[in-house]
């Protein structure tokens, strides 16, 4: 919910970190539960039919080394009244900064034609997460679950299923939600750690949602390795369909299914 496996959003993530984030410099204590905050994130995704955005990824090494990411991502929820509701997905990968998708009148876009390194594909009907490499031309099939150290995010966006008391079974609101600003946005900042037995194993996870919007602007797992992930403004409802975003894929890609009882692994 990523992601070449390293990236945060998209359960698609399978690194784990351990460790305690830092409070920024302009945090002040909040005085509104985290759960309600999470709450409302989930009402506004409710509300949205598509959302376009970009993000940022950054790795933090313990040894300073710096790793970057870049994405577009497109989420188009179906109209019928499904519970939770159908929802759809393509990330593109880039390995450099990507135009936003509101960029400002007079800003200067990038003029040569970027490639993604990385294509996802994830429908929440068919359970079904499609990852395509441009590069090696092939296409694996997996299915979409909650493996992942931040399935948060994918379930405010409808991919999975939302439950707050479960959620609650999982792991452990902190109390103290802040007050925090990230690119010039005022934001909640809500962290969410691991139950004790899993301290340590579990990273703790932190997500400021947009106090106006009570869209998410920023990811975090924090440890030795620090990952964070912001994200760009957003264009809302603008009348897509999935048929729209499905990516194309050429006939002879590699085909790697790991649905079935075992691989397969054929050229079409």
């Amino acid at each position: 919910m990523i992601v070449n496996r390293k990236l945060l959003l998209l359960i698609f993530l399978s690194s784990a970190f351990g460790g305690y984030a830092q409070e920024a410099s302009d945090a002040k204590s909040a005085h509104i539960p985290p759960r309600t905050v999470l709450e409302r994130a989930q009402k506004a995704f409710e509300k949205i039919a598509d959302l376009q955005t970009t993000f940022h990824q950054v790795i933090r090494q313990a040894n300073g080394n710096i790793e970057e990411l870049w994405a577009r991502m497109i989420v188009v929820k179906s109209t019928a009244k499904d519970h939770p509701p159908n929802s759809s997905m393509v990330l593109e990968l880039y390995n450099r900064p990507v135009p936003s998708v509101k960029p400002e009148k007079d800003a200067v876009q990038e003029a040569t034609d970027q490639k993604p390194i990385k294509i996802y594909f994830a429908d929440s009907g068919s359970k079904l997460l499609y990852t395509y490499d441009p590069e090696g031309n092939s296409l694996t099939i997996e299915r979409l679950d909650e493996s992942g150290p931040l399935p948060e995010f994918m379930q405010l966006a409808g991919f999975l299923e939302l439950n707050l008391d479960d959620l609650e079974k999982k792991v452990f609101l902190d109390a103290d939600v802040y007050q925090e600003t990230v690119d010039g946005v005022a934001c909640y900042r809500v962290k969410i750690q691991p139950l004790k037995d899993m301290r340590g194993i579990e990273p703790d996870r932190l997500i400021w949602v947009d106090r106006k919007t009570n869209l998410p602007q920023k990811l975090a797992v924090i440890g030795e390795t620090r990952t964070e992930i912001f994200f760009g403004e957003c264009l809302l409802d603008q009348g897509l369909n999935t048929e729209a975003i499905v990516p194309e894929i050429p006939q002879n890609a590699l085909r790697t299914d790991l649905t079935a009882g075992r691989q397969k692994a054929n050229k079409e």
